[in-house]
Formats: structure tokens, C-alpha cells, sequence
């Protein structure tokens, strides 16, 4: 059995293991088959044989020659005997074959024929061996042959065979035996028995192909006929011919739809629809795929598989193109081939590396990692990043975790991982075009729970190693933290005057245990202690507390100005003063030593290198007030000099606004603007088309700006509409066009001319004209999906919201519909999508109206199995905190959702008490009634996080005039390419004030300049600037930070502190890093420090200095440096203090807290006025300033605060 079934595997071998260069050529026609039909009894030696052979199958039209051979099949050594032909036949006349001479009688000779068939020049062949001869007990021989072979021939089906006995002798009996197996070592098997008495035919018998055996391979077998008479047997072979083959070819099928196609990574990727035959089982079907790469002749091949549907060519070229091609064939050989398809390939991204000490495990359930940029030369889309993770012992990526991709993202912290357990993760990187890259694989364990030891402190005591008048320095031993390195730990130092109660933050140190306190209170009582913080920011243990008393100052004697002395104004113009001072003197400092400051209307201070400054950027015909400090080497300082100066005053400006009358005169009676005189008022003429207007009007005249100057803005809007959108149109500008409008529909027109100054005046108030009604019925042009892609996990749900342009077509309904429900499922109707199975689905929105064809759009549905991490709401904010409106009043709150990477940001606004005021979506809240109600703002993503603020209402009776008490800038941070233009908005509030009036000014001209509309223009590459409105009433300030692209330059550190003598080395990075613009380096006091040419700053003397880094192409950043003696000083340095504020900067971001209401002003460190406003109760923030050095005063306090 076991020989038979090596027999199958065999022939099963011989199929599947054809030369793959057999595909490349024409296959064969099918052979015919043949057998025996009659064998003459005189078979001996000397006589002759006589046999006749039928053609089966044959071909209409072709010939055959018969080629009669005698030979020897063992050894395959034959010998022609002769040959015959007959035309156009199925048949043949009797073969007689005489047999040699030798031959022993009663032997049978082994013959066979041969038999050539031509079509078309095309050959087949087929042989038959001639059967055994049946002795027989007289002399005389029963001759067995086949009579019919059924068609039906394949595994598992029925094969019908029938005998013929001849020559059969009166009286005997005769068994069949049916066998198969292997005629080349006489192996046989029993299969069954029938019998015949006294008889020469046996009925058909079905035998049944092996199941296993091979669909459209033969298994060999025979019957062996035993006759008895008188106890006598006798027997014959007969071995089953080949089966008739299938000629037909398969039909194949399509590819999918956009394949194939190249993913990235050096893959191609192949799918279609499979084949079908009339012979061979779909799920038989066999594939072969084959490609090159064009322009090239070789063809490359992949194996040969069974009932595939997709195949991954790897290891192509980018930037290349690729022909390629799908060949299905049947069990029996016939192939069809599917269309050539060619494919362009392009360049995947290159994967940069881990950061030093990346990924590493933070906790017993959290894995960090950062890496360095990876770089691309395809795509100028930001590249996106991904993190992946598994356990290390899963065996498949699709077994494992991804975090969503996000551009730019070059950090990433996998939570909620298992302690002691070994993870696999790596970063795939992907450009625009969808070519992915890898980081290197890592594998990280994340430590036990008991091996995670959080920081604490085994011996608690903290020393004081070295105090002086106004500085002091700490000393403690290292804490322990179970498996991290003591270089890795973090330290954060406090202190307070012992008859205080608040406790302030000094700094933070990582790996060291020693921490110097500067700017302290000398012949003062101390408490100090330090905090060690785990990898959450958060301290788990504190030392002991040091308690001191800092020495007695040493130096007490103020510096003082020569009798007499006073500040020399060199210089005022519109916006600039110059001041100069004498020499100041001191019992210890010398001259050179000597430095000064300047209070600057008791509002900031100004740090000038030399006995002279100039004050920039001021308004015309405003009075400031000075006071010059002379200071020693102790921070002494002198009594101050005083000047009151006031800036020139400009020629008067043009107050009235341009004139829409039609005399166009101006005097006395145009004092303020006039709508009427002489003729009338100028108006504007409507020619209304069915989706637009045409408008034109008569120039306007202005007292100061000429009429070719003046400015024109029309504002338009639906009347049931509330918005007015603007469109400035220019100088000189009579005539426009609105287009795009609604037919049959009601717009409100306003056209405004400005004269130079801004004054404004507007033409009739309000002009109301209709489009023309559509004649022509709409339909569809477009359809369109929001969201634009979606993700979904397994059994989620989401709902798409289709829009059908225009917006006047009559019919707006879809219908929806998925390319593979199996994975996402749509509601036809509703558009509500549920994710079924992992995979990748097309969802479609079909317009039902196609009158004017059919329009659709398709978006993209990714459902991934397991949960994916949701970065969730941590922190709600919502601006002002504290607010007063009075009835009728509206206004918009500014809300802070923290982290910025939160994936749902959205916010749900409620009311306490919605008779007082409501809010809306966004918001927009409106005061109804006197009264007090609280506004909370709520979170969507289920975190629970909110932000509340109060609201006063006020009677509108009290709705007097009042000051103005603060300014908000709508915009906060901008971005613009070079020489582009943005315009900004603010409002001053409340908005019932009196004066509403505020004007633009720019930090940094050099980089964006803005003009009186606010329209902001950008200069500078790689600059950044802050744009100002500044309030007439009060002087309230708020800014917009303006970041011009391009190449830009940053300083590391931006803030440091010196020793004289000290030298400490600046890091310029350029972005890009690999820009080829030169450094140079410089200082604006290089008695107090100098800089090389490589940045390198050394201190030289006590003193303020700023370092420079510039670029060839004019871009800078600065860093400010303060030499002084006793080492680091605290970086949030207080200078007055009258109050209980305070003041702080963290993650860049400056914060105050205060105890009620009060005033608020921002200095750069140059002295100018950033923001001015009125902080609540309670913690606020200022965001978005720029990494620098900075001067806050809140109330009577005054702060020196470095962002970082």
C-alpha cells in the first residue's frame, strides 16, 4: 500500500514540478487515446497477428500515420515493423504483424504502435503495449481486450470498463479479478471480483478512483481473468490507458481595483479576482506571477501556488517602473494570461535613530522612547510617525499594539504595559506617498514593582556648606530609586524667611546634590529643603530642613551722583528719547564697575551698558518719567536721578473721514462726516444677475488724502443673515462684481471708503438688493464626505455626513454603500458606519439626483482590532475667569484644553443658570438678566476634565460709559512665509467702553511690520516678532507672536549666569540643522563678557551683557548673560516687592497668582511693554512669549522671569 501511495505522490510531483520556462511556450494539443479492439487468435511464431486500433478525440480535418514497432518495453528497445495512414479517419484497417522467425509458439511478442497526428504542423503521440496471451488447456488461447473506457476518469469518480472473452472454451467458468497498482515491479492490489458461467462477456465494472489520487492522472490497473475447467487456471494483464486530457483554457480574471500597485518598502503589491475552467475546480486553479523592470528583457518569476489572490513582489528599485504580469493554468497545463499591468515605484523615507538612553522603561507599566528625525527626498509633506509594540514573546506585529500616526512626533510613552515583562517596539516613519521605514527593533523590560522603588532619601539630612550676606549654598546626599542611576535624578530646591508662610519654588538639579541660593535678604532667618521627583514630575520625598541666618551685609553704603548732577536728554523725536548721566561713585566700586538701571514710569526697568540709552518705539506727544540708579558691585543702589520728557508731537492728523456727498466740499459744516449737502448723497447703482451683483459708485472726497488714495471695502451678506464678511478691494476702486450668490435671494450691501488714517465713512446704510431667480433647475456638481478618513475599532460605529453642491440643488439626499460590507458596514440612509471585521473599506455617498450624472464621493475606512491609546483631557481652562457684562451684552470666551495632543478637544458649554445668560456651542454667551451664573466647559472624550467661570450681569441701566479695562488680540500665534501678509483683530474691553480707539505697533519691524488695519507683513525668514495692540484708554496691551518661515537660528542656553573668569561654550542650531548659512557671534558689553568666533562667552566683569549669534542671511537669536560673583543666582529673581503675588515661568508657559484683581504689565528685556492687562483671582497664564528674559510687575511687585 504504502508503494501505491508513493506511486500517487509521484505523479502529483510530476505535475506540480514543470519547468517554469514552459509557461513561456505554446502548450500542447491534447493527445489522443487509443486501444485495442481485436486481437487475432493466431498468434504464434511465424503467423500472423492481426489487430485493429480506434482513434478516440480526433480532430476534424486531421491525419494519422500509424508507426507498428516489436520490441522490448523493459528496456525501451524497439523495432520497426512498418506503417500506415489513414486521412481524415477515426479508424484503421487490420494490422496484419507476422511474428520473427525464432519465436517461441504460444509466446506473445511485445509489440506497440505509435500513432502521429498532424494539424497545423503539430505532433502528438500515444503507445500501447499489446496484452498477454491466455493460455488455454486445448491449445487454444482466450484473448481479453477493452471494449469501453468511460470519460469519467478523475479521483474519487467511477472508471466503466467492460471485457470481451474470446475464443472461450464450452462449459468454463471465469472470475475477474481486479486489481490496481504498479505494472514496472508487478505490484498489485485487490480491488474486486464478478464472475461469468459459460459465458464471454462480464458486465461493465465500476471502479472507483483512490481518494487522494490526483484530479486528471490515471491510476494504473488490470484484470486478471481465471478460467475454470477440470481445476485448470489461466490469466491476462490488461493495463487502463491514459485518460483524455482537457483541452480547454482557463478564463482569467481582473485585477482589483488600483492594483497592482507599489506600497513602499521595495513591494509591489498584486491582487485579482480568480480564474475559472470548464474542467479544473476554482480552488485548483494554480498562479504563476512574473515582472520586470522596464526599459529591461528579463523576466523574473515567482513560484507556482494553488488558489491565490495576492502576491508581494519584493526587493524592486525606487523611482522605477515595473511591467507586470498574472498567468493562471488548469490541472491539465492550458494557461490564460491577465492584462500587463505597469507600475511606478518611488522612495521610502529613511529611518533616522534612537536618542542616547532611548527607549528606556519609566515605570513598572511604561516604556519611553524618542528618536531623531527621520529624513525624506520624495515628499515635502511632514513626514508621519508610528509607534508599534508586542510582547516579545507574540510572534507576528499584527499580534501587537500602534499608536496612532501623527506627524512631526519624535517622542512617544507606551502606557499600560505589565511589570517584569519583556516588550518589542519599533517607529515606522511614512511619507505622503504611503513608503514606509522602520527604526531599529528594541526590546525593553519593564522592571517589577518591587525593583521600581519610587525616589526617597535614606539619609534625610541637608547642610549648609557655604553661606554669605545674599547667598547660600546647599548640600544632601543622594536619594535612591531602586534600578536608576543616581546621575538621573532630579532635585528640587524650596525656601522661605521663617516668618512667612508661603514656601517658593528656587530650581530644579538633575544628578547632583549641591544647589546655590543667590538673591537672598542679608542678617535674615532661612528654612530651605530639597525634593527628589520621580519620572511623573512629581517629588515622593523631601530632606530634612536647614535653618540659617544669612550674614550681615557687608557693603551698606549707597553709591551717590556728584552734587548736582542730573539726566542730559540728548535727543527726543516722535517716538524716541535719548538720556545720558554723569559718573556714579561708591566707597568700594570702581568707576568701570559702576552699573545702572533705569525705572521707567514706575512701571519696568531698563539695564543700559553705558552711561547712556535710547528709548524706542514710543508715541508721539507722550509723557514719560525717568529714574537713573547709579549700582555698586553689592547691588547697592543710589538715589535716583529724575527727568520728566515728552515725545515731539506730529503734525496734526486727518480727523475727519472721506465725504460720500456730492458737493464733496469740506469746512465748517463737515466737522464730523456729512451724508447730505448740495445735490444729495452719492449712491450705489445694483444690476442684479442670477448669482451675482454688479455695483458701482461715484468716488468719494477727503479733506487730507487725495481721491485716487482713498481705500474701498464692501461688506455683503444674506439679510437673514447676521455675519457681514469683508472684502477690502483696493485704492480708487468704483466698481465690483459679487459672484457666486444664491438666485432669488436678498443680500445686505455696504461699500466703506477709508481715508489714510483709517477714518472711515460709509455709502447708503443699508443697500438691500435680490439676485435674479434661476431659471435652470440645479442638480448635483459635487459631492463631498466629512470626515475626510476614518478609524474604527472592531464593533465601533461612526456616523458620515455627506453635503450635496451647490448649495440651491433641489435634491440633497445620498445614498450610501460599502465596496466590502464583510469589514465596514453602512447604513444606506443614515450614513452610520459600523466596523465589523479588521481590514480596509471604501464607503461611497452617491447623490440620488442624477439628471446631471452621478456624482460621488468615496472615503477611506481603517478598523483595527484592540484598543488603541487615547491621549485624553487632562486640563480645561476657560478666559476671562471673573467676567461683568451688562444686558444685552455678547461676547466670546477663550478656552485652554490641555495637553494640545488630546485627541478630542471638543468642549460642551453649559449654563448654572441660563435666565441670567446663556452660552453656546463655542462659547458665545449672551447676558440676559441681572444676576450671577456660573459658565462650566466640559470635555467630549469622557475624561471628566472641565473649566468654570463666573459671570456678573449688570442692570443696562449702570451701562454708562466707562474706561476701558483691558485689550484682547483674537489671534495668538501666527506663521507666515516670507513677504505674506495676515490681519489681525482685537477688541478692547468691556465693550461698553467710552473709547474704544487702539492702535498696532511690531517688536521687530525688521522681521513683520504691521500697519494701522493690522494687516501684518512678513519679512524676514526664520524671524519672530510680536505684534502689539495697545488700548487709547489705559494702555492696555496684548500681542500676537508672528513666526516668519525659513531658515532660522536658536541659542542654547538663552538665560545663564557667570562668575567672572567663568567660560561657558553657546550650542547655535540652525533649523534646518543642515543649513548652509555662516555664524558669527557678538556682544553689546564686552567689558562684562566677550564671545569668540565659535561661541564660546567668557566672563570678564559684574554686569548685564546680550550675545548675538547672526546668520549671513540676517536672521539672529540673543541670549542674555549676567556676570556676577557668588555663583548661579535663582532664575525667577525678585526685584520689588510689595505684595503677596507671584510670579513663575514652567514648560514655557509664564504664570502669576494673586489674591485678588489686579494690574499686570510684561517687559521684554529691553524695556519694552509686551502686555498690560487685569489678572482675576486665583493662577494665570500668559502663553505663547517667546524663550527669553522678561520683567513682570503685578501691583507694586516686579519680577525678573526666564522662560524656557
Amino acid at each position: 500500500m504504502k508503494r501505491y501511495i508513493l506511486w500517487i505522490a509521484l505523479a502529483l510531483a510530476g505535475l506540480m514540478g514543470f519547468a517554469t520556462d514552459a509557461w513561456a511556450k505554446k502548450a500542447k494539443k491534447p493527445k489522443p487515446q487509443a486501444y485495442f479492439v481485436r486481437v487475432d487468435p493466431s498468434v504464434h511464431a511465424g503467423e500472423v497477428w492481426k489487430v485493429k486500433i480506434d482513434i478516440l478525440d480526433a480532430q476534424p480535418g486531421e491525419t494519422f500515420t500509424y508507426h507498428w514497432q516489436s520490441g522490448f518495453p523493459h528496456d525501451n528497445t524497439w523495432v520497426h515493423l512498418e506503417d500506415n495512414a489513414v486521412y481524415s479517419g477515426t479508424h484503421t484497417s487490420e494490422f496484419g504483424f507476422k511474428t520473427k522467425v525464432g519465436a517461441t509458439k504460444g509466446w506473445a511478442l511485445p509489440f506497440r504502435c505509435k500513432i502521429v497526428g498532424s494539424k497545423s504542423g503539430k505532433f502528438y503521440s500515444n503507445e500501447i503495449m499489446m496484452p498477454d496471451v491466455i493460455p488455454s488447456e486445448s491449445g487454444g488461447k482466450a484473448r481479453a481486450y477493452i471494449v469501453h473506457i468511460g470519460s469519467s476518469v478523475y479521483a474519487g469518480e467511477v472508471w466503466k470498463v467492460k471485457l470481451d472473452i474470446l475464443n472461450a472454451q464450452p462449459g468454463e467458468t471465469f472470475t475477474y479479478h481486479w486489481q490496481s497498482g504498479f505494472p514496472q515491479d508487478n505490484t498489485w492490489y485487490h480491488l474486486g471480483d464478478n464472475a461469468v458461467y459459460s459465458g464471454t462477456h462480464t458486465s461493465e465494472f465500476g471502479f472507483k478512483t483512490k481518494v487522494g489520487a490526483t484530479k486528471g492522472f490515471p491510476i494504473p490497473f488490470r484484470c486478471k481473468i481465471v478460467g475454470s475447467k477440470s481445476g485448470k487456471f489461466y490469466s491476462t494483464e490488461i493495463m487502463m490507458p491514459d485518460p483524455i486530457p482537457d483541452k480547454d483554457h482557463p478564463t482569467a480574471g481582473k485585477y482589483k481595483e488600483d492594483y497592482p500597485k507599489y506600497i513602499g518598502n521595495g513591494v509591489i503589491e498584486v491582487k485579482w479576482w480568480p480564474g475559472e475552467d470548464n474542467a479544473t475546480q476554482q480552488k485548483d486553479l494554480r498562479y504563476l506571477v512574473t515582472w520586470r523592470k522596464k526599459p529591461g528583457n528579463t523576466w523574473y518569476e515567482s513560484n507556482i501556488y494553488e488558489n491565490i489572490t495576492s502576491y508581494m513582489i519584493t526587493n524592486v528599485d525606487p523611482d522605477a517602473k515595473y511591467e507586470v504580469l498574472v498567468i493562471v493554468s488548469d490541472k491539465t497545463g492550458n494557461r490564460k494570461f491577465y492584462p500587463y499591468k505597469t507600475v511606478s515605484t518611488f522612495s521610502a523615507p529613511t529611518a533616522g535613530k534612537y536618542v542616547a538612553g532611548y527607549p528606556k522603561a519609566i515605570s513598572p507599566y511604561g516604556i519611553k522612547l524618542q528618536w531623531e528625525p527621520a529624513t525624506d527626498g520624495t515628499t515635502v509633506k511632514p513626514l508621519k510617525y508610528q509607534v508599534q509594540w508586542m510582547k516579545a514573546s507574540e510572534s507576528y506585529w499584527s499580534m501587537g499594539y500602534r499608536s496612532e500616526e501623527k506627524a512631526g512626533m519624535t517622542k512617544y510613552i507606551i502606557g499600560g504595559l505589565m511589570e517584569n515583562t519583556e516588550y518589542l517596539m519599533r517607529v515606522r516613519v511614512v511619507n505622503a506617498n504611503g513608503a514606509e521605514a522602520f527604526y531599529r527593533h528594541a526590546v525593553v523590560k519593564t522592571p517589577s514593582v518591587a525593583y521600581f522603588e519610587q525616589p526617597k532619601f535614606k539619609d534625610k539630612r541637608i547642610s549648609v556648606v557655604e553661606k554669605r550676606d545674599r547667598a547660600v549654598t546647599l548640600q544632601w546626599k543622594p536619594a535612591q530609586a531602586g534600578w536608576k542611576p543616581k546621575s538621573e535624578l532630579r532635585y528640587k530646591v524650596f525656601e522661605k524667611d521663617v516668618w512667612k508662610l508661603r514656601w517658593v519654588f528656587l530650581g530644579e538639579v538633575v544628578g547632583k546634590t549641591e544647589y546655590t541660593v543667590t538673591g537672598l535678604v542679608p542678617d535674615t532667618y532661612y528654612r530651605m529643603f530639597a525634593t527628589v521627583v520621580n519620572e511623573e514630575g512629581r517629588s515622593t520625598d523631601q530632606t530634612n530642613y536647614a535653618e540659617f541666618r544669612t550674614e550681615k551685609k557687608r557693603d551698606e553704603i549707597r553709591p551717590t551722583f556728584d552734587e548736582g548732577a542730573q539726566v542730559t536728554v540728548d535727543e527726543v523725536t516722535e517716538t524716541s528719547i535719548t538720556l545720558s548721566w554723569p559718573q556714579g561713585k561708591d566707597n568700594e566700586t570702581k568707576d568701570e564697575k559702576m552699573r545702572y538701571t533705569i525705572m521707567v514710569d514706575k512701571r519696568g526697568y531698563a539695564n543700559p551698558k553705558t552711561r547712556t540709552h535710547t528709548f524706542t518705539d514710543l508715541e508721539p506727544g507722550s509723557t514719560h518719567k525717568y529714574w537713573v540708579y547709579a549700582l555698586d558691585e553689592r547691588g547697592n543702589r543710589s538715589k535716583p536721578l529724575f527727568v520728566t520728557v515728552t515725545t515731539k508731537t506730529p503734525a496734526p492728523p486727518d480727523l475727519y473721514p472721506p465725504s460720500v456727498s456730492e458737493s464733496g466740499a469740506f469746512g465748517a459744516t463737515f466737522k464730523q462726516p456729512t451724508l447730505r449737502s448740495g445735490s444729495g448723497l452719492k449712491q450705489v447703482s445694483v444690476t442684479p444677475a442670477e448669482n451675482a451683483l454688479k455695483l458701482s459708485w461715484s468716488a468719494a472726497v477727503d479733506d487730507v488724502t487725495p481721491v485716487p488714495e482713498l481705500f474701498y471695502e464692501v461688506f455683503v451678506k444674506k439679510s437673514a443673515e447676521a455675519v457681514w464678511p469683508a472684502k477690502p478691494l483696493g485704492t480708487n476702486k468704483l466698481t465690483h462684481t459679487l459672484t457666486g450668490l444664491t438666485p432669488g435671494t436678498e443680500y445686505d450691501v455696504c461699500v466703506t471708503v477709508y481715508d489714510k488714517t483709517g477714518k472711515h465713512t460709509d455709502y447708503p446704510w443699508v443697500l438691500k438688493a435680490k439676485t435674479k431667480p434661476s431659471v435652470v433647475i440645479p442638480h448635483p456638481a459635487s459631492v463631498d464626505i466629512a470626515p475626510g478618513v476614518l478609524d474604527l475599532q472592531v464593533s465601533a460605529s461612526a456616523r458620515l455626513t455627506a453635503t450635496v453642491l451647490p448649495e440651491n440643488v433641489a435634491d440633497k439626499s445620498v445614498t450610501w454603500s460599502s465596496n466590502l460590507p464583510d469589514i465596514a458596514l453602512v447604513n444606506p440612509t443614515t450614513g452610520e458606519v459600523t466596523a465589523l471585521a479588521v481590514g480596509k473599506a471604501e464607503i461611497t455617498a452617491t447623490a440620488n439626483d442624477k439628471a446631471g450624472g452621478t456624482k460621488k464621493k468615496t472615503i477611506g475606512v481603517n478598523v483595527y482590532e484592540g484598543a488603541m491609546t487615547q491621549r485624553l483631557v487632562t486640563e480645561v481652562r476657560i478666559m476671562p475667569a471673573d467676567l461683568t457684562l451688562y444686558e444685552g451684552e455678547e461676547m466670546d470666551y477663550t478656552e485652554d484644553v490641555q495637553p494640545a495632543e488630546a485627541d478630542d478637544k471638543e468642549l460642551t458649554w453649559t449654563s448654572s443658570d441660563p435666565t441670567v445668560a446663556t452660552i453656546a456651542a463655542g462659547g458665545h454667551v449672551k447676558a440676559l438678566k441681572a444676576g450671577t451664573t456660573t459658565i462650566t466647559a466640559t470635555a467630549d472624550d469622557g475624561s471628566g476634565a472641565y473649566g468654570q467661570a463666573r459671570i456678573t450681569v449688570r442692570p443696562k441701566a449702570e451701562a454708562a460709559e466707562r474706561k476701558a479695562t483691558g485689550i484682547v488680540v483674537d489671534q495668538k500665534k501666527c506663521i507666515l512665509k516670507e513677504k505674506a501678509t495676515t490681519m489681525l483683530t482685537a477688541r478692547v474691553l468691556p465693550v461698553t467702553a467710552a473709547d474704544k480707539g487702539f492702535r498696532w505697533s511690531s517688536s521687530d519691524p525688521r522681521v513683520a511690520s504691521v500697519n494701522s488695519d493690522g494687516v501684518v507683513t512678513a519679512h524676514l525668514p526664520g524671524g519672530t516678532a510680536l505684534i502689539r495692540a495697545t488700548a487709547d484708554d489705559g494702555g492696555w496691551t496684548d500681542y500676537c507672536v508672528i513666526k516668519v518661515e525659513g531658515t532660522s537660528v536658536q541659542l542654547t542656553p538663552n538665560v545663564f549666569t557667570l562668575e567672572p573668569g567663568e567660560s561657558l561654550e553657546l550650542q547655535a542650531t540652525t533649523q534646518p540643522w543642515d543649513s548652509p548659512m555662516t555664524k558669527s557671534f557678538s556682544s553689546n558689553n564686552l567689558s562684562v563678557a566677550e564671545v569668540d568666533k565659535d561661541g564660546v562667552v567668557k566672563a570678564k566683569a559684574v554686569g548685564d551683557a546680550t550675545i548675538t549669534v547672526t546668520l549671513s542671511g540676517g536672521q539672529k537669536a540673543t541670549c542674555n548673560i549676567t556676570v556676577k560673583k557668588g555663583g548661579e543666582g535663582n532664575a525667577n529673581e525678585l526685584i520689588v516687592d510689595d505684595s503677596n503675588s507671584r510670579v513663575w515661568a514652567a514648560d514655557g508657559i509664564l504664570y502669576l497668582s494673586t489674591e485678588q484683581p489686579i494690574d499686570v504689565e510684561v517687559f521684554s528685556f529691553s524695556g519694552l511693554l509686551l502686555k498690560k492687562f487685569k489678572a482675576s483671582t486665583g493662577t494665570t497664564p500668559v502663553e505663547h512669549l517667546p524663550t527669553g528674559l522678561y520683567v513682570v510687575r503685578v501691583g507694586q511687585q516686579t519680577t525678573k522671569v526666564v522662560i524656557r
